[in-house]
């Protein structure tokens, strides 16, 4: 899935930071276009390399394969504001519960209220944080 997705965003002009659990594919995926590449089992915090490798922004779109495995550093890898995450598959197996609420604990006040005051009926608040 990995070169797959990569493809599409370098078709799409992306700048891309790939992850894999093995390392044989680290030139594969850097000859196709990745800017960097992560191996996951080195790195159980991956997110960090993520955010180093994006200057610590962080990446604006995600395909996430692994699941509630992986669900917790993909979150932590996203840019805080505009940060999506593409939910394809459940690779790392286990329970299927994902705790979609688990990003608004680490969020600025302000980008929670942006997310949920459209949901509740009421018009979107400025954010200044």
């Amino acid at each position: 899935m990995s070169f797959f997705a990569l493809q599409i965003a370098q078709t799409l002009g992306a700048t891309v930071v790939a992850t894999t659990s093995i390392s044989e594919k680290t030139d594969r995926l850097t000859k196709l276009g990745a800017t960097a590449v992560v191996n996951h089992r080195d790195h159980p915090d991956w997110s960090k390399p993520v955010r180093a490798a994006t200057n610590e922004e962080g990446v604006h779109r995600l395909v996430e394969v692994g699941g509630p495995a992986t669900i917790r550093q993909s979150l932590a890898s996203l840019a805080r504001r505009s940060g999506e995450i593409a939910l394809i598959g459940f690779a790392g197996g286990g329970s299927t519960a994902i705790d979609f609420w688990e990003g608004t604990r680490t969020a600025a006040r302000g980008s929670f209220l942006l997310m949920t005051t459209p949901v509740a009926g009421s018009p979107a608040p400025t954010c200044t944080n």
